[in-house]
């Protein structure tokens, strides 16, 4: 066996324990990267929140996030609605 076949396997094994190091951190740079493109391109304008009581929906809650109104006053607008419907 010559000496360059052995620093060639010795550098061989070394790149293979490299990359097993570093795939974690590759895996959560492309996924990072990948949440970054599909929100760039497709962003999220609603947001639907759902009132859970033992397993079965009570209430549903859209808010736009594109309104110039604040999420907090948009919030406070649909339970004053909320509280008007109930009081009919």
């Amino acid at each position: 066996m010559e000496y360059k076949s052995v620093l060639d396997i010795f550098q061989q094994g070394i790149g293979w324990v490299g990359l097993l190091i570093l795939s974690p951190m590759l895996f959560c740079f492309s996924y990072v990267l990948m949440q970054y493109l599909i929100n760039r391109f497709f962003p999220v304008t609603k947001i639907t929140i759902e009132h859970i009581h033992d397993g079965v929906v009570q209430s549903t809650t859209e808010i736009d996030l594109c309104s110039k109104d604040p999420i907090i006053k948009q919030l406070d607008n649909l339970s004053k609605r909320k509280k008007s419907n109930c009081a009919m």
